[in-house]
């Protein structure tokens, strides 16, 4: 598609939105990034065009992690998250996503976390999966600091645990809670109990290949 051609289908596609509006799906994990550094137009464009390295360079200019959605799949992140390594994928896995109608302020969790893991100790968990590929050896530190805030978030997690998931994580900071299930029939269980208390998605996951094909079917 010739470039004035798709940045009218693009601006046609686009329009601004107040934070507000944002911010219940950020906490749900629905928005990945949001930044008044980066014009939405050339993120947009260069997802069109499949160009990496732009890709990658507007990745490391919005921040951590953010590297790994250009990416897909299981992958090691090192640096700050923009150094991304692909693994070998799991095996598919259900499972189930708890929304609560409740926002986790980020910066509210990171102003009162208290590391409790020494450097080492968070290698050795990692080396521990990347070995074994065991679901139970991950976690997510911050989760103490984010129960302690929103108490509820921890009841949610103690359920799957006792309807037996292999892994239940708040999502980053919050508000998401996900439980993972060795089978579908077990996630479908733990998905008909979510859904008495919270809204809740029952999904699989999806190999690097079939996130690449949605990718790029998305623009």
């Amino acid at each position: 598609m010739a470039t004035e051609a798709l940045e009218l289908k693009l601006a046609a596609e686009t329009g601004t939105l107040c934070w507000t509006e944002l911010q219940r799906h950020f906490a749900r994990g629905a928005v990945v990034v949001v930044s008044s550094r980066l014009a939405l137009l050339d993120v947009a464009q260069a997802m069109a065009r499949d160009d990496k390295a732009a890709l990658a360079d507007l990745a490391f200019r919005l921040g951590s992690d953010v590297a790994y959605f250009l990416e897909g799949g299981l992958c090691l992140g090192e640096g700050r998250g923009e150094r991304i390594s692909p693994l070998d994928d799991l095996p598919p896995l259900s499972a189930v996503i708890v929304l609560p109608p409740l926002v986790s302020l980020t910066a509210e969790v990171y102003g009162r976390f208290e590391p409790s893991l020494t450097s080492e100790d968070k290698d050795s968990r990692i080396m521990r999966f990347l070995q074994s590929r065991e679901l139970g050896s991950l976690e997510n530190s911050l989760e103490r600091t984010v129960f302690r805030l929103y108490p509820q978030l921890q009841d949610i997690k103690r359920s799957f645990q006792n309807q037996g998931a292999a892994l239940s994580l708040v999502t980053g900071t919050g508000s998401a809670v996900f439980g993972i299930f060795r089978s579908r029939a077990e996630a479908e269980r733990g998905w008909n109990e979510a859904q008495k208390r919270h809204p809740s998605v029952l999904v699989e996951t999806v190999s690097r290949g079939e996130y690449g094909k949605g990718m790029s079917a998305g623009v």
